[in-house]
Protein backbone atom coordinates (compact mmCIF):
# COMPACT_ATOMS: atom_id res chain seq x y z
CA UNK A 1 0.00 0.00 0.00
CA UNK A 2 1.19 3.48 -0.83
CA UNK A 3 -0.13 6.80 0.36
CA UNK A 4 -1.33 9.09 -2.41
CA UNK A 5 -0.74 12.65 -1.19
CA UNK A 6 -3.19 14.13 -3.70
CA UNK A 7 -6.09 11.96 -2.60
CA UNK A 8 -5.16 11.42 1.04
CA UNK A 9 -5.89 7.69 0.74
CA UNK A 10 -3.94 4.49 0.63
CA UNK A 11 -3.92 2.55 -2.63
CA UNK A 12 -2.51 -0.82 -3.59
CA UNK A 13 0.54 -0.85 -5.84
CA UNK A 14 1.39 -3.81 -8.04
CA UNK A 15 4.94 -4.97 -7.41
CA UNK A 16 5.37 -6.54 -10.81
CA UNK A 17 6.78 -9.92 -11.68
CA UNK A 18 10.31 -10.81 -10.66
CA UNK A 19 11.17 -12.78 -13.76
CA UNK A 20 10.33 -13.24 -17.41
CA UNK A 21 10.94 -16.69 -18.79
CA UNK A 22 11.17 -16.99 -22.56
CA UNK A 23 10.57 -20.38 -24.20
CA UNK A 24 11.29 -22.21 -20.94
CA UNK A 25 8.04 -24.01 -20.11
CA UNK A 26 9.95 -26.69 -18.24
CA UNK A 27 10.99 -24.10 -15.61
CA UNK A 28 7.43 -23.17 -14.65
CA UNK A 29 7.06 -25.87 -11.94
CA UNK A 30 10.32 -24.76 -10.33
CA UNK A 31 9.23 -21.12 -10.15
CA UNK A 32 5.86 -22.17 -8.74
CA UNK A 33 7.59 -24.21 -6.01
CA UNK A 34 9.75 -21.31 -4.84
CA UNK A 35 6.75 -18.97 -4.99
CA UNK A 36 8.44 -16.51 -7.32
CA UNK A 37 6.33 -14.12 -9.39
CA UNK A 38 6.99 -14.71 -13.06
CA UNK A 39 5.54 -14.23 -16.50
CA UNK A 40 6.05 -16.53 -19.43
CA UNK A 41 6.56 -15.66 -23.09
CA UNK A 42 6.83 -18.14 -25.92
CA UNK A 43 7.76 -15.87 -28.79
CA UNK A 44 10.45 -13.24 -29.16
CA UNK A 45 7.92 -10.52 -29.95
CA UNK A 46 5.76 -11.27 -26.92
CA UNK A 47 8.86 -11.25 -24.70
CA UNK A 48 9.91 -7.81 -25.97
CA UNK A 49 6.33 -6.54 -25.49
CA UNK A 50 6.27 -7.89 -21.92
CA UNK A 51 9.58 -6.21 -21.17
CA UNK A 52 8.37 -2.91 -22.59
CA UNK A 53 5.13 -3.12 -20.59
CA UNK A 54 7.06 -3.87 -17.41
CA UNK A 55 9.41 -0.91 -17.87
CA UNK A 56 6.51 1.46 -18.65
CA UNK A 57 4.64 0.33 -15.52
CA UNK A 58 7.75 0.98 -13.44
CA UNK A 59 8.35 4.43 -14.93
CA UNK A 60 4.71 5.45 -14.47
CA UNK A 61 4.83 4.37 -10.82
CA UNK A 62 2.25 1.65 -11.33
CA UNK A 63 4.64 -0.91 -9.86
CA UNK A 64 7.76 -0.86 -7.70
CA UNK A 65 10.08 -2.78 -9.99
CA UNK A 66 10.47 -4.25 -13.43
CA UNK A 67 11.83 -7.70 -14.23
CA UNK A 68 14.90 -8.58 -12.20
CA UNK A 69 15.69 -11.59 -14.39
CA UNK A 70 15.05 -12.63 -17.97
CA UNK A 71 15.68 -16.31 -18.61
CA UNK A 72 15.95 -17.39 -22.22
CA UNK A 73 16.11 -20.89 -23.67
CA UNK A 74 19.26 -20.73 -25.79
CA UNK A 75 18.42 -24.05 -27.43
CA UNK A 76 15.09 -22.86 -28.86
CA UNK A 77 15.49 -22.87 -32.67
CA UNK A 78 12.57 -20.45 -33.13
CA UNK A 79 14.29 -17.76 -31.09
CA UNK A 80 16.85 -15.69 -33.00
CA UNK A 81 19.12 -14.72 -30.13
CA UNK A 82 20.99 -11.96 -31.99
CA UNK A 83 17.78 -10.24 -33.00
CA UNK A 84 16.32 -10.66 -29.50
CA UNK A 85 19.37 -9.08 -27.88
CA UNK A 86 19.38 -6.24 -30.46
CA UNK A 87 15.69 -5.54 -29.76
CA UNK A 88 16.31 -5.69 -26.03
CA UNK A 89 19.25 -3.27 -26.39
CA UNK A 90 17.11 -0.90 -28.44
CA UNK A 91 14.31 -1.05 -25.87
CA UNK A 92 16.62 -0.39 -22.93
CA UNK A 93 18.28 2.54 -24.70
CA UNK A 94 14.87 4.26 -24.88
CA UNK A 95 14.59 4.29 -21.07
CA UNK A 96 17.74 5.66 -19.44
Amino acid sequence: MVSDANLGVMKAVVTGSDCLIVSCSDLVPIFEQIDMNFEEAFLEESAINSLQRSIKKFISGECFSYYKFVLVNLDDPTLLLGRFVANLDKLLSQYP
